[in-house]
C-alpha cells in the first residue's frame, strides 16, 4: 500500500495548542479507488508564540514552516496575556502566505475578520464573525418585533465596523423587501430596522460614562451593548441611576461582554468556559449573546466538523503526480537547523526569493479545492464557504440566583427561543417603543381631510373611522347619540391610524367647540380655537388641516408637513353668449393676413402675369380687376360670371389656387361648429394680486368676494393686504360651506381659502360649476399642531418622513383628492378647440407655393416653345397662305361670353360648307375658268351676277336663327369683295356672294 505523509504547519499563539493530539491527524487516513489504494497520514509542525518572540525568532520560525512544505497551515490565536488591539500581525502573516499560495485556516478570537471584506487573500475564518453576531441579533430583535434599538460600543474592541454595516444593510434591504422580492428570510412588509444612537464608551471613568449614557435619544428601549465586561458592569449601576431600567427598557449584551475584561484603558482578552465564571449584577430579564470559544471547544469542533473535510480534499489529490513525488513514502520532516537559519536568514533579506518558484506551495489550486468543500458543508460554514457558521446560545439573567441561563440557541441562522424572565418579571417582552398610554387630540372638520359622519345605532363606525365627541366633555351621553358624538374619517384619519398602529398609543379624539382654527386676539394677545386648546393643555395635539403660518409657529409647534398650500380663489361658472367674433376663431389671425391679403392678391396677379406675357399680341381676355375677381369666386365658390383665362399657364395657377381654396374652406367649416356655441364664463382671476379684488369698485357692480374669519387666510389677508382687507371684512363667513353657496348663489364673485380645500370642492362639486382661478399665493403646509416642547413631536416627525419615503402620503392623498369634477375639467380643457396658427396651415400654403413655382417653369417653358419651335410653323403657314392669293375671316362670329347652342352649331356646320364651295369658285376664277369669253380674240371680262345672302342671327334662346337668299346685283361689280363678312350692330351677318 502506497502512503503519503502530509505535512501540515500550525502557528499558535501559546504551546499548548494540542493540534497533534487530535484523532484525526494521529492515525493513517485509507481512501481507495478503482486502481490504487493510499494511505493518508499527516505530520504537524508548530511554531508557537508568535508575538511573543523577536523578529529573528519570528523568521527562524517561519523558515521552519516553510522547510517542510505544508500542504495547509492552520492559524489559532487565543493568547489571553497580551492586548490583541492591533491586528498588524495578524495581517501581515495573511499576506504572507496569499503571497506563497498557501490556504491558511485561521482563528482569531480578536479579529475575527471575514475572509469576503478582503477578496485578495486566501484564507478561512474558524471564529465567530461579528457580522454572523449581527446577523443573531437581529433575528432576536425581529422576533419581538423590536425596531429600533441604541447602540453603546467600546471603540477599542474590533467588530464595530462590521456590526453597523450589517444592521444598515438589513434596513436597506427590509425597506427595498416592500417593493421587491426579499432577502435572507425577509419577510416581506416587515417594520424597518433603525439604530437611534450611537454611544462610544472610551473610558473606565463612571462619570464619562453617566454623560454619555445622557445622550441616548429618549425613545429608546432597546440597548445593544459591545464592550468588554469591565465597562459593562459600569454601565449597568449608571443605568440604574439614570431610571434607564425597568420593564419598558430591553438590554441585550454581546458576546465579547462575557468573554472580555479591562485594564486600565485597555480591554483583555479571556474566553470563558463557563459564563458565570465573573459574578455581575445584571438587571433581571436582560438578554445576552455567547459562543464558547475556548481552545478545548474550538479544537472539538475542528476534530468532528472541520478535520473530516480536510481529510476528504486531502484523499482526492494525493493521486496527483506533484503529491506523490513529494510526499509518497516520507519519513518524518527533518527538523530545523541551525544551517537552515543562515539560508531562511538571506532568504528574508531580498524581497525577491520570497517570489521563487522553490518558496511557493506546490499545488497553489488547493484553496479553491478547499472552498468548494465547504460551500457544500452548509450549517458547518456559510454559504459563500469562507466562514464557519457560529452557533450561539441566548442568554438570559435570571433571579433570583442572578445568573445566566441558556434559554435559546442560533443555529444554522435559525433562533429557536425557551421561556425567558422578562424585565420587571412582566409576562411579555417589553414593545421596544415609548409607551403612550393616552392622547388627547383635537380637530376641526375639513373635508377631505377630517369628516363628520353619524354613527350605526349601535355607537360604532365603519371600518377606518374613528368615534369623535362633538359636544362639550362630560356630558354623560353615550356614542349612538349624534348629537354628542359623531364618526371621524378622512385623509387626516388613515394617517394617523397608521401613526397609532407603528407607535403603540390610544387617543381621544374631539371637535374644538368654538369651531374656529385658531388666531390671537391683539387686544387680550389670547388665542381661540385649535391654538388654545393647545396652549390651555386641554389637547396633546391638533389634528386637523392646521396651516402653518407665522403667528401661529411662534405660540405653538408644528410636525414635518404632510401636504403643501396655499391661498386661491374659486369662482362659479355663469351662462355666457356667442362672441360676435367667433366666426373668426377657427384661424389665426395671422393665417387670416395670409390668405386673404397675401395669398389671394398674389394668385390674381401671378394669373394676370401669365395671362398677359401668353397675349401681348392680341387683346387681352382677362384684366388685372377680372383676375381679383376671379381669385376670390374660387376662394367663396360663388355663382358669379367671370372671364376665364385662355393660356394653360393662367389656367394652371387657377387650378393651383382652387385646390388651397378646398383645404382652406374644408378646415374652415369643420372647426366653425366648436367656436360657435354658447360656453359659460367665470370671472378668471390672476390670484390674489388681481386689479379686481385690488380696486372692486372699478367694476359695476362691484366685485364681491370673502373668507372665512379667523383662518390662515384672513390672518394672511390682514397682515400682507390691509386695503383689501378692509373691503372684504363685510363677505366674512363662518365656514367653507356658506361661502361657497354664496359664490353659486351669486351672493359673491369670489371666494378665497387654501388651496388644497378649494381643489377637492370643486372637484366634488354636484353640478360642476366651480373652478379654482390664478395662481397660488403665500405657499405654507399642513402639519399636526403640538405645544412647545412636545415629546410627541420627535417621533411623529420620525414616522411622517417614513411614510413619505415608502409613498404612503402620496397614496392617500390620491385616494382622498380625486374628485369627477376635476377630472372632468382637465380632459374637457384637453379637448377644447384652439385656432389653428400658422404652422398647422403650412401644408396648404406650401401647395399654393410650389403650384406658383411650378406654373412660372411652365410659362417658360411655353414661351421657349412659341419662339424656336412655334415660329417655323407659322412662317410655313402665312407662306402657304400667300400663295393662295387670300386669307379669309370667320364667316360667323360669337360673343365670346355666350356660349354656342345646337342650333348655333348646325348653323356654322352649313356656313362652313358655304365657304368651301366659295374657296373652290374662288380658285376657278384665279385659273381663268371662270369668266372668261368663248372668243379669244377679245379679253373682256363679262359684268358677274352677285348673290345677297342675308343671315340673320339672334343670340337669344327664344329666336330660331333665320336664313334668306334674296337676289341682289351689286353696284360696284369691280370694287365689291367675293367674300364679305360684316357684324352689324344689331347682331346681324351678311356674306355677299
Amino acid at each position: 500500500m502506497t502512503c503519503v505523509t502530509i505535512p501540515l504547519a500550525s502557528l499558535s499563539s501559546r504551546s499548548d495548542d494540542k493540534f497533534s493530539q487530535l484523532k484525526l491527524f494521529s492515525s493513517p487516513q485509507i481512501s481507495s479507488n478503482l486502481t490504487t489504494a493510499t494511505c493518508t497520514k499527516f505530520d504537524i509542525r508548530s511554531a508557537y508564540n508568535m508575538y511573543a518572540q523577536s523578529i529573528d525568532a519570528l523568521i527562524g520560525s517561519l523558515c521552519s514552516i516553510l522547510q517542510i512544505q505544508p500542504m495547509l497551515v492552520i492559524y489559532l490565536n487565543d493568547y489571553i496575556n497580551e492586548n490583541h488591539a492591533s491586528s498588524a500581525a495578524y495581517l501581515f502573516f495573511l499576506k504572507l502566505f496569499t503571497l506563497l499560495d498557501y490556504p491558511l485556516l485561521t482563528f482569531h478570537f480578536f479579529h475575527p475578520f471575514h475572509p469576503g471584506s478582503f477578496p485578495q487573500l486566501r484564507f478561512f475564518q474558524l471564529a465567530p464573525t461579528y457580522r454572523e453576531e449581527a446577523r443573531a441579533l437581529i433575528s432576536l430583535m425581529e422576533r419581538y418585533d423590536w425596531n429600533a434599538f441604541s447602540l453603546i460600543i467600546d471603540p477599542h474592541l474590533p467588530g464595530e465596523e462590521e456590526l453597523i454595516t450589517e444592521f444598515e444593510e438589513h434596513s436597506s434591504e427590509q425597506r427595498n423587501c416592500r417593493k421587491n422580492s426579499c432577502n435572507r428570510n425577509h419577510r416581506k412588509g416587515q417594520k424597518k430596522l433603525t439604530i437611534l444612537s450611537i454611544i462610544r464608551m472610551r473610558s473606565i471613568n463612571p462619570i464619562h460614562i453617566k454623560q454619555q449614557l445622557s445622550m441616548l435619544n429618549p425613545e429608546t428601549r432597546v440597548i445593544i451593548v459591545h464592550t468588554t465586561s469591565t465597562i459593562a458592569s459600569i454601565i449597568v449601576k449608571q443605568a440604574s441611576n439614570m431610571s434607564l431600567t425597568g420593564p419598558e427598557y430591553m438590554w441585550i449584551m454581546s458576546s465579547i461582554v462575557l468573554s472580555t475584561y479591562s485594564s486600565g484603558s485597555e480591554p483583555k482578552m479571556n474566553p470563558y468556559n463557563n459564563f458565570n465564571r465573573r459574578k455581575m449584577d445584571f438587571f433581571t430579564g436582560t438578554l445576552a449573546l455567547y459562543s464558547d470559544v475556548t481552545r478545548d471547544s474550538v479544537l472539538a469542533r475542528f476534530d468532528k466538523n472541520i478535520g473530516p473535510i480536510i481529510a476528504n480534499v486531502f484523499s482526492k489529490v494525493t493521486h496527483l503526480n506533484v503529491i506523490q513525488e513529494q510526499y509518497v513514502n516520507a519519513t518524518v520532516f527533518r527538523r530545523y537547523s541551525s544551517r537552515d537559519r543562515l539560508v531562511c536568514a538571506r532568504l528574508f533579506s531580498n524581497n525577491k526569493s520570497l517570489n521563487h518558484q522553490s518558496s511557493k506551495h506546490i499545488y497553489p489550486d488547493l484553496y479553491n479545492l478547499f472552498k468548494h468543500e465547504f460551500k457544500r458543508a452548509y450549517g458547518i460554514f456559510q454559504q459563500d464557504g469562507l466562514a464557519v457558521a457560529a452557533n450561539y446560545s441566548v442568554l438570559n439573567f435570571q433571579t433570583p440566583n442572578k445568573e445566566w441561563k441558556t434559554v435559546g440557541k442560533y443555529e444554522n441562522s435559525t433562533l429557536t427561543i425557551d421561556d425567558i424572565q422578562w424585565p420587571g418579571e412582566r409576562s411579555k417582552p417589553p414593545p421596544g417603543k415609548p409607551i403612550i398610554y393616552y392622547l388627547r387630540v383635537v380637530t376641526l372638520q375639513e373635508y377631505p381631510f377630517v369628516m363628520l359622519k353619524n354613527p350605526f345605532p349601535d355607537g360604532k363606525c365603519q371600518p377606518g373611522s374613528v368615534i369623535c365627541r362633538v359636544g362639550p366633555e362630560n356630558s354623560g351621553a353615550n356614542h349612538s347619540d349624534h348629537l354628542q358624538y359623531q364618526c371621524c374619517s378622512g385623509f387626516y384619519i388613515d394617517i394617523f391610524n397608521i401613526l397609532k398602529d407603528r407607535l403603540k398609543f390610544e387617543f381621544e379624539l374631539y371637535q374644538v367647540l368654538d369651531r374656529t382654527w385658531g388666531a390671537r386676539n391683539p387686544l387680550t394677545n389670547k388665542w381661540n380655537g385649535l391654538v388654545a386648546e393647545l396652549l390651555e393643555n386641554r389637547a396633546d395635539l391638533t389634528l386637523t388641516s392646521l396651516k402653518v403660518t407665522t403667528e401661529r409657529n411662534a405660540a405653538m409647534d408644528f410636525s414635518i408637513p404632510l401636504m403643501e398650500t396655499g391661498i386661491a380663489v374659486i369662482v362659479s361658472l355663469r351662462p355666457g353668449a356667442i362672441s360676435t367674433t367667433a366666426f373668426l376663431k377657427p384661424y389665426d389671425y395671422r393665417i387670416w393676413v395670409l390668405i386673404l391679403l397675401v395669398s389671394l392678391h398674389g394668385v390674381a396677379i401671378m394669373v394676370f402675369v401669365f395671362e398677359y406675357i401668353e397675349q401681348t399680341c392680341t387683346k387681352l381676355n382677362v384684366t388685372f380687376f377680372q383676375s381679383v375677381w376671379l381669385s376670390w369666386v374660387i376662394l367663396f365658390r360663388a355663382p358669379a360670371k367671370v372671364n376665364n383665362p385662355k393660356s394653360f399657364t393662367s389656367k394652371f395657377m387657377a387650378n393651383i389656387w382652387a385646390c388651397f381654396c378646398l383645404a382652406f374652406t374644408a378646415s374652415y367649416t369643420a372647426n366653425l361648429a366648436a367656436f360657435m356655441i354658447t360656453k359659460e364664463e367665470y370671472f378668471d382671476l390672476s390670484g390674489i394680486n388681481d386689479i379686481r379684488l385690488a380696486n372692486p369698485h372699478s367694476m359695476k357692480p362691484s366685485f364681491r368676494f370673502g373668507t372665512i374669519a379667523n383662518g390662515s387666510t384672513d390672518e394672511v389677508m390682514k397682515t400682507n393686504h390691509k386695503r383689501v382687507y378692509s373691503y372684504m371684512k363685510q363677505f366674512l363667513k363662518k365656514n367653507i360651506s356658506e361661502g361657497i353657496k354664496a359664490v353659486k348663489a351669486g351672493e359673491l364673485h369670489a371666494f378665497i381659502y387654501d388651496a388644497v380645500v378649494l381643489d377637492y370642492l370643486s372637484g366634488q362639486d354636484d353640478g360642476c360649476k366651480l373652478r379654482v382661478v390664478g395662481n397660488w399665493y403665500a405657499m405654507s403646509g399642513y402639519g399636526i399642531g403640538f405645544p412647545k416642547q412636545s415629546k410627541f413631536k420627535d417621533m411623529i416627525n420620525r414616522e411622517i418622513i417614513d411614510m413619505h419615503y415608502s409613498g404612503e402620503i402620496e397614496r392617500l392623498r390620491r385616494f382622498w383628492f380625486t374628485g369627477a369634477c376635476k377630472s372632468g375639467i382637465d380632459q374637457q380643457s384637453q379637448r377644447s378647440s384652439q385656432p389653428l396658427e400658422t404652422l398647422n396651415f403650412i401644408s396648404a400654403f406650401l401647395l399654393l407655393f410650389g403650384g406658383t413655382l411650378l406654373a412660372a417653369i411652365i410659362l417658360l417653358c411655353e414661351n421657349a416653345y412659341a419662339r424656336f419651335i412655334a415660329r417655323s410653323k407659322t412662317e410655313d403657314i402665312e407662306r402657304e397662305k400667300k400663295q393662295n392669293c387670300m386669307e379669309y375671316e370667320p364667316m360667323l362670329t360669337f360673343d365670346q361670353n355666350m356660349k354656342p347652342n345646337r342650333r348655333e352649331k348646325v348653323l356654322e356646320l352649313h356656313i362652313d360648307k358655304l365657304h368651301k364651295r366659295i374657296h373652290e369658285l374662288e380658285q376657278n376664277a384665279s385659273t381663268g375658268n371662270f369668266w372668261q369669253r368663248n372668243d379669244a380674240k377679245t379679253a373682256k371680262i363679262k359684268k358677274p351676277d352677285f348673290l345677297v345672302l342675308p343671315v340673320t342671327y339672334s343670340p337669344d334662346e327664344d329666336y330660331s336663327p333665320k336664313l334668306e337668299i334674296v337676289p341682289y346685283s351689286s353696284i360696284d361689280q369691280y370694287n365689291t369683295s367675293l367674300i364679305q363678312v360684316e357684324q352689324l350692330r344689331h347682331k346681324i351677318f351678311e356674306t355677299v356672294v
